[in-house]
């Protein structure tokens, strides 16, 4: 309320990686730091209610058993908010199928220092050449001395995937389903790697040309959207193709140049910071691509063909 007060007539757009400051207003007027003060006296005499559990205490030891159970992993589903209890030896079985691929090497050790220590070099050179603003110059700079360590990738069960005759067993006659094993989806998050902020900083100047497309949907309410203002004639046909496995088998020695085209072409206005050069942007994002390094059961890996699903800024 009070930086609302001080600095109503000011029109600054707040920029996307701007740091926070940490500023403490000054006070302001008596009318508002009185009312400030008496809020502040009436939440404080508001009587708080005992704390009451809305479960009960077998669902709680419940609850708390599964939790503590090493037997077991338990994951949200793919595509949906249905919580999932899986085996955990069907669960490493599963992640270990995925990556026993050309996708995929097993690393013995990696050499973060090394990769940060380059890209932030990289990012130095960028700001003095005036090709990054000040505000997302020290967002990276920042970032990357706090950033330091690998991914990690877990796996969301495709429990839509199953077979027809297993859902209507789980359906009519649960007890005789038996032991049920689904396909997963990996998902690697980059949350805490060197290559964090760079992505975010990516991923920002590429979200506008991606939705600039003709073909692109957000999500499935989108495409639905789409559809119901659509008057295709009675004979139409319409129909749908299922990519298995799209981002990741994208080759990243194609992915460059189809970015740099798209880049090249695009009205750089609608970007909410300073568009970055194309031949910077090729390198931060060839960097994040190549670099890919993330841990599973305690084993480093890298992936070495197409786009990590979950990371940034793959789709």
């Amino acid at each position: 309320m009070r930086c609302r007060y001080l600095y109503h007539n000011t029109n600054d757009t707040i920029h996307p990686f701007r740091l926070k400051t940490y500023h403490k207003p000054q006070l302001c007027c008596n009318t508002l730091e009185n009312y400030i003060d008496q809020t502040k006296l009436e939440l404080s005499s508001l009587q708080v209610r005992d704390f009451r559990d809305n479960l009960t205490s077998v669902e709680r030891r419940s609850i708390s058993s599964l939790y503590n159970d090493k037997s077991i992993i338990i994951k949200k589903s793919d595509k949906s908010n249905n919580v999932v209890i899986t085996d955990k030896k069907n669960y490493l079985s599963e992640a270990y199928r995925q990556l026993d691929s050309p996708h995929y090497i097993k690393l013995q050790s990696f050499d973060f220092a090394n990769l940060r220590y380059n890209l932030n070099n990289y990012i130095i050179g960028m700001h003095r050449r005036g090709a990054l603003d000040k505000t997302t110059f020290d967002y990276l700079l920042k970032s990357n001395q706090q950033n330091y360590g690998p991914g990690h990738m877990h796996v969301l069960p495709k429990i839509h995937k199953l077979d027809p005759m297993v859902l209507n067993k789980i359906t009519n006659n649960f007890d005789s389903i038996g032991i049920i094993t689904h396909p997963g989806r990996p998902i690697i998050s980059q949350i805490g790697t060197v290559t964090e902020s760079i992505g975010r900083v990516v991923d920002s100047q590429l979200v506008s040309i991606v939705q600039s497309h003709s073909t692109y949907l957000k999500d499935t309410t989108d495409l639905i959207l789409k559809l119901e203002n659509l008057r295709p004639p009675s004979e139409c046909l319409l129909c749908s193709f299922d990519i298995s496995q799209m981002f990741t088998n994208c080759p990243i020695d194609e992915i460059m140049p189809a970015v740099k085209n798209a880049f090249d072409n695009f009205d750089k206005s609608q970007f909410k910071i300073k568009s970055l050069p194309t031949d910077d942007l090729i390198y931060l994002l060839e960097s994040i691509l190549r670099n890919n390094v993330f841990e599973f059961n305690n084993i480093l890996w890298k992936q070495q063909i197409g786009a990590a699903i979950g990371a940034i800024p793959s789709p």
